[in-house]
């Protein structure tokens, strides 16, 4: 059906600064494509592993989201 799409690939990271990737809680064979994606699965893992928290995701236009225990999904810009 589709040739290729581009695949999206975050800046995120944890408390400490440690790199997360995000691929890694994805089923195989499967890819982010737009950022809507990045951010579901960014507030799935801060919620899975709350103790590494806060998390920071960077989006394209340099903008940093914290996302923090309790509300992931309702990441803040920072």
């Amino acid at each position: 059906m589709f040739e290729s799409a581009a695949r999206v690939e975050p800046r995120f990271e944890d408390a400490r600064g440690r790199a997360v990737a995000l691929r890694d809680y994805l089923p195989r064979h499967a890819y982010l494509t737009d950022f809507k994606q990045v951010e579901r699965i960014a507030a799935f893992v801060c919620q899975r592993e709350p103790e590494r928290a806060p998390f920071r995701l960077w989006r394209a236009e340099g903008e940093v989201v914290v996302l923090l225990p309790g509300s992931c999904l309702n990441a803040r810009p920072r």
